[in-house]
């Protein structure tokens, strides 16, 4: 969403409700990536992504703008909106540890966010994982 306007999100300009229908909000102008314009990211969850994958983006735009609409000061208004959707944004089944070693040679590692917990962190974990075990000792 394109915000003209002051948007109202608690510090650090991020709300995060992992197991509510929608899971984050945030400001990307706060998290500095939309230095010129306030920009913010709206996620369904799991449950309500796949609820609405195939529904029109005018009934799925509304449900996340409600969801924006209490963090809008008094006189925001949002200029633009666009629905981008990820069928695979998260692992479907977590795989128990970091990272997984093929048998046989040379060395074959998997790893990513479905090694040992998802997103962002978690595929950063599992690549950390990655790089101690193929470099011993370092």
């Amino acid at each position: 969403y394109v915000v003209d306007g002051v948007v109202t999100l608690p510090e650090p300009g991020a709300l995060q409700e992992p197991n509510a229908p929608i899971t984050w909000i945030a400001d990307n102008r706060r998290k500095g990536i939309s230095p010129d314009a306030t920009v913010i990211t709206v996620h369904a969850g799991p449950d309500l992504s796949r609820a609405l994958y195939t529904a029109p983006d005018a009934e799925v735009e509304p449900l996340l703008r409600e969801a924006l609409q209490p963090f809008l000061a008094a006189g925001s208004s949002v200029r633009a909106a666009q629905v981008k959707r990820w069928r695979y944004a998260l692992p479907v089944v977590l795989h128990p540890t970091r990272s997984l070693r093929a048998r046989g040679l040379p060395p074959l590692y998997f790893g990513g966010d479905a090694f040992g917990g998802p997103r962002v962190e978690g595929a950063a974990l599992s690549g950390l994982a990655l790089a101690a075990a193929l470099t011993p000792g370092r």
